[in-house]
Parts: C-alpha cells; sequence; structure tokens
C-alpha cells in the first residue's frame, strides 16, 4: 500500500508541476497557432484537441475526489468507499488524454 501511496503522491505532484509550467508557458507565450494544412486543421487537429481537452476536464474532478477519499479516510475504510472505482476510471480518462497531448504537441510541433 506505501508503494502505492508513493506513486500516486508522485505522479500528481510531477502533474502539478506540469501544468504550472505550461499555464506560466502560455502565459508569456501565448498560445501557437496550428501551421499545417486547412483539412488536418478541421479533421485532425481540432477534434483530437476537443477530446483531449474534455477528457482532461472530466478526469480533473474525479483525480481530485479520489485524492480527497484517499488522504480523509483512515487507510482501513477506504476499500468501503469508492476510491478504487473512481481511480480507475480517472486514470483512464487522463491516460487517454495524455496520449492525445501528445499527438497534439506532435502536429503543432513536430508534423507542422
Amino acid at each position: 500500500m506505501n508503494r502505492h501511496k508513493g506513486a500516486m503522491v508522485a505522479s500528481t505532484l510531477l502533474f502539478a508541476l506540469f501544468l504550472a509550467f505550461y499555464l506560466y508557458r502560455i502565459v508569456v507565450e501565448g498560445t501557437t497557432s496550428f501551421a499545417g494544412p486547412e483539412a488536418v486543421y478541421t479533421f485532425v487537429y481540432l477534434p483530437v484537441l476537443v477530446v483531449h481537452m474534455g477528457l482532461a476536464m472530466v478526469s480533473i474532478p474525479l483525480v481530485y475526489y479520489a485524492l480527497l477519499l484517499a488522504s480523509t479516510r483512515p487507510l482501513s475504510e477506504i476499500p468501503a468507499t469508492s476510491h478504487a472505482k473512481v481511480g480507475r476510471v480517472a486514470a483512464s480518462l487522463w491516460l487517454v488524454s495524455f496520449a492525445l497531448g501528445i499527438v497534439v504537441y506532435l502536429l503543432l510541433y513536430v508534423l507542422y
């Protein structure tokens, strides 16, 4: 159980650090325009970006709820809560969002 807690704390801190750096970059440099063809922008980039952002927005409250359950309950009570179920859903959605974020990055900075 200690390994799980350590991994979850580390991943939460890494995400918070990433988010802080990302938001700082957006504030300082602004957003990046898509420089590829219009067809790729309309039929690939925008749908991928919308799904990426939507999944990220849905998973953040789920992650917060799972962390709240884990941090406010004694270890013996956690199996009786929805912590594991919510955590699995949040992790699944976040993983897809993460993968799509890499696709967005590749489309913006590598391919075009």
